[in-house]
């Protein structure tokens, strides 16, 4: 493999860019730098600060003709039949340019094509860059970038500012107009060989090794991005459709659900309802003779089972992924409700709901997924196909009950689910003080949306750390509760004896239901140690509604 360094003036790359030479493979990261990045890339252009080499690939014709499809633009509106370059590494450098050149780009975002603006101005007294337009309204110094590298002819715009007689103002708004024509940007041409034989695939594939090789900033190629790029170039060449932008519109559905998913967990439920594995070494070839029309049809399949899959967990009392100690559980739990309910054309028992349940908050506590990832997950989806019962994957686990040592320590997101799930069975309502001294009935914490939660110190952190207390202690698990922000913001800092009686008062189910122990000599601070120890107690108890 060849590599031809480049000097390219930025004016010419620019006229490029604009051109839209410079092209990128469908399924690449969207735009993700922040404007702060963008504002320090064009201090480093005017400093003369190196900005690192853009890495690409000068496509061949044949390539072109045949995956011309699976290539877009650096940024909508640009021409992709001139495309000539596969950018390797350097996107987010590129797309930057644009936007100090021409102030707003429609850019491929996270959730789709959005307008990009950018605000940058120059002070060309101070030599400084700012985004912010506060400094801007209170100084008329500042002058915006896109007018400098636009303007002909600096007189006009440092008379509009009232500069034209400041000669540091002239020599630095000349320099900076001067450093994006002249400023040297290295471009390095890789020399790759592509036969038709390779596929979008194996040449995606060898670009992958190419990161590493050329020990270069880019991102190196996840599993995601490697199904994708086969799928699309399927989709794409035979019915016209992006696999990349379904299997994106399928997650963002997902959030909107409240369950913020990965890509690497999304792409292994599709590979799991598509091929019966999650590994890609073992998908690959079953993948690879799948028709663009059957991919599209799985990705449908899976966009469903996701759905019932979520609705059923947050049934458990779960609303939110934030709540589960790994994202990869949902991974055997979608493959499960696809093999053994919509694929068959069926309803889950409610008895294979309990299990599933019953399976989650073990394997949370086994802390399944979060060492052994590959391993684990393989062994669970081969006994699930092989067997087709939830009770498999319990077998799998070490631990298959809870003790009252699971329940000491620092709480985790697995103590949480536990908490969300045992309010779920007995419908605890929220400690809103506010609603109950009006005489109305609070909600209930399982109306609760994630956002409208937050996480309760019963003995309220200041009053516990004021009295020596450490985080140990402070975050137990039986410190903490789940309640409305609202409830939380009016608690905060009262002492537990004092707006515990209040609940109590009003209605004993209120603080009962949060396992609070009812004796309350317990609510007292010199009593903090033991309360924890009975409301362990208490939690460890109501457990077994979901493990027996």
């Amino acid at each position: 493999m060849s590599s031809i360094p480049i000097p390219y003036q930025l004016g010419n790359l620019l006229n490029e860019l604009e051109n839209g030479f410079f092209a990128i493979p469908e399924i690449q990261r969207p735009f993700v730098w922040t404007s702060g990045k963008v504002r320090d890339l064009a201090d480093s252009i005017y400093r003369g600060d190196p900005i690192g080499a853009i890495i690409v690939w000068e496509m061949p014709r044949k390539f072109i003709e045949e995956y011309g499809e699976l290539l877009r633009p650096l940024a909508e509106g640009l021409n992709i039949k001139n495309s000539r370059y596969m950018v390797i590494d350097g996107q987010q450098r590129l797309i930057s340019l644009l936007l100090i050149k021409n102030g707003e780009l429609k850019l491929l975002q996270r959730g789709g094509v959005r307008t990009k603006k950018l605000e940058l101005y120059f002070h060309p007294i101070k030599e400084e860059f700012t985004l912010e337009r506060k400094k801007v309204k209170s100084q008329k110094s500042w002058i915006r970038v896109k007018e400098v590298i636009e303007v002909d002819d600096t007189y006009l715009l440092l008379s509009k500012h009232q500069l034209i007689n400041n000669q540091l103002a002239r020599t630095t708004i000349n320099r900076l107009k001067e450093s994006f024509k002249t400023y040297t940007v290295t471009v390095i041409k890789i020399g790759l060989q592509y036969s038709s034989e390779d596929g979008f695939l194996g040449l995606f594939e060898r670009i992958s090794r190419m990161f590493e090789k050329l020990n270069t900033r880019g991102v190196r190629v996840r599993l995601p991005d490697l199904i994708e790029a086969l799928l699309t170039a399927k989709t794409r060449k035979e019915i016209g459709e992006s696999f990349k932008l379904k299997f994106t519109d399928v997650l963002e559905q997902a959030k909107r659900l409240g369950f913020d998913i990965p890509e690497t967990v999304g792409i292994r439920i599709y590979m799991a309802i598509s091929t019966d594995a999650i590994r890609f070494k073992e998908c690959r070839a079953t993948l690879e003779t799948m028709r663009g029309d059957e991919i599209m049809e799985r990705l449908e399949a899976t966009r469903i089972t996701l759905n019932e899959t979520i609705n059923m967990i947050k049934d458990f009392g779960i609303d939110s992924t934030q709540y589960l100690q790994s994202k990869y559980l949902l991974v055997p739990v979608a493959y499960y409700t696809w093999i053994a309910a919509l694929k068959p054309h069926k309803a889950l028992s409610i008895d294979e709901r309990k299990l599933i349940r019953k399976w989650i908050l073990l394997a949370s506590f086994n802390e399944r997924y979060t060492g052994k990832l590959e391993t684990d997950l393989r062994e669970d989806i081969e006994d699930l196909k092989e067997k087709k019962s939830m009770d498999a994957l319990i077998e799998n686990l070490p631990i298959k009950d809870l003790s009252s040592e699971m329940l000491e320590g620092e709480y985790e997101e697995k103590h949480l689910a536990l908490l969300k799930m045992l309010y779920r069975i007995n419908e605890a309502p929220d400690w809103d003080l506010r609603i109950i001294r009006e005489g109305r009935i609070p909600r209930k914490v399982l109306e609760l949306s994630y956002d409208e939660s937050e996480r309760h110190h019963i003995f309220p952190e200041t009053l516990l750390r004021r009295n020596g207390y450490e985080d140990e202690l402070i975050n137990d698990v039986a410190n903490m509760t789940i309640i409305s922000k609202g409830a939380n913001n009016y608690i905060r800092y009262n002492a537990p004896k004092e707006y515990l009686s209040e609940l109590n008062n009003h209605d004993p189910e209120i603080i009962k239901r949060h396992f609070i122990p009812e004796d309350p000599e317990l609510w007292e601070l010199e009593n903090y140690v033991e309360f924890l120890k009975k409301r362990r107690e208490l939690i460890l108890k109501a457990s077994k509604w979901i493990l027996e």
